[in-house]
């Protein structure tokens, strides 16, 4: 996961270093979007408003948790475009593929020529906005699946 934007907490938020490991300890754990929302939760509590770089943290997080679910084996952003990289058994439907052509206006499309790798040109969006819009996209997928999977077993 590269992201072209600061993710980190800083010692001015977390001054003792012990405390600092465990957030870090804690985030690196997680394993569902709910898990980043109470330790976001917690942080605020204990520590007070987060500045940007640990927001950015929280959001790389998720986009870890969400990669890990969607069975996505790269995800970059750069300063033009995102791309991301489904794992070789991993499987994207059609109709999750037309969605996110759609819901972002033709933008997000599978790259010609090579299977399981979509491309998302940023255009005037910054990348800390377009992580936070692959979130939204990626978490309407995830609840679908869960959704599947509770009809289905």
């Amino acid at each position: 996961l590269q992201v072209p934007f600061d993710a980190y907490i800083p010692d001015r938020y977390i001054r003792d270093s012990k405390q600092k490991v465990e957030m870090y300890k804690k985030i690196s754990a997680a394993t569902e979007p709910s898990d980043i929302d109470e330790l976001e939760d917690e942080m605020i509590d204990r520590f007070g408003s987060m500045p940007e770089s640990v927001s950015n943290l929280l959001l790389v997080a998720r986009m870890r948790v969400v990669a890990v679910k969607l069975r996505i084996m790269h995800l970059s952003i750069t300063e033009k475009q995102l791309v991301m990289k489904l794992a070789p058994d991993a499987f994207l439907s059609p109709e999750y593929i037309e969605m996110l052509y759609r819901e972002t206006a033709g933008r997000f499309r599978l790259q010609t020529g090579k299977a399981g790798v979509f491309n998302w040109p940023l255009l005037n969006n910054g990348a800390v906005a377009i992580a936070k819009n692959w979130i939204n996209l990626m978490m309407q997928i995830v609840e679908r699946e869960q959704k599947e999977e509770e009809l289905h077993g």
